[in-house]
């Protein structure tokens, strides 16, 4: 039902020739596409709704756009296509200042960076949000900036680094209130204790995480 709805209101916003509704109306039917696993068809009403918002400068359609076939490219296993939306999102993103669209594109390139291998690269693009979020006083962003420096400085085997950033994160989360980051640094807190072969630390933050 919701598909022949969404496939309707494309009739006629073509019709009426609305280039926002267009690209919206693309972008849901790429979404039900991928709750159904057509994953190829997916991508296709996606870049066609991309194209209609770029070509008629629909910031919002464009970067909801560039963010989904971002992630379903990442869930292909295109990883360099993954990483150019999210490049172009981030880019238009801070062409137009939308500061959420920043830190969001971000944290996703900071990932794509780090599973790659660039992690020098991965940093230096968690410091840059860490830089606008301090700014803007993004507290919430600013916990999850500290976390993921502690994910890539664990990765890295560099462990005091690791538990620092992530004790900052956990003192700011439980400061705040942000308790689904609190309990998602605790419970990697756990795994860095069990890392560290101190099993009584990770057991205390295993079960503060439950």
């Amino acid at each position: 039902e919701a598909l022949s709805l969404t496939q309707k209101a494309l009739e006629l916003a073509e019709k009426l020739g609305i280039p926002e509704i267009l690209a919206e109306c693309y972008n849901n039917l790429g979404i039900l596409s991928g709750k159904a696993g057509e994953i190829e068809k997916t991508i296709r009403y996606y870049e066609k709704g991309l194209k209609i918002a770029v070509e008629n400068n629909c910031i919002k359609s464009a970067l909801r756009l560039y963010n989904n076939l971002a992630v379903s490219y990442w869930w292909m296993g295109e990883f360099q296509k993954a990483f150019e939306n999210s490049q172009k999102g981030s880019e238009l993103a801070k062409k137009v200042g939308d500061v959420s669209n920043i830190s969001m594109f971000g944290f996703d390139l900071a990932a794509m960076y780090a599973v790659m291998g660039e992690i020098q690269k991965a940093l230096s693009m968690l410091e840059e949000l860490l830089a606008l979020d301090k700014r803007i006083k993004n507290t919430v962003n600013v916990a999850t900036v500290m976390a993921n420096f502690g994910l890539v400085y664990q990765f890295l085997g560099e462990w005091d680094k690791s538990l620092q950033y992530g004790t900052e994160a956990l003192d700011i989360a439980k400061k705040i209130g942000e308790y689904q980051t609190y309990g998602a640094v605790t419970s990697r807190l756990g795994e860095l204790f069990m890392e560290m072969e101190d099993y009584t630390e990770a057991e205390k933050y295993f079960k503060e995480s439950n």
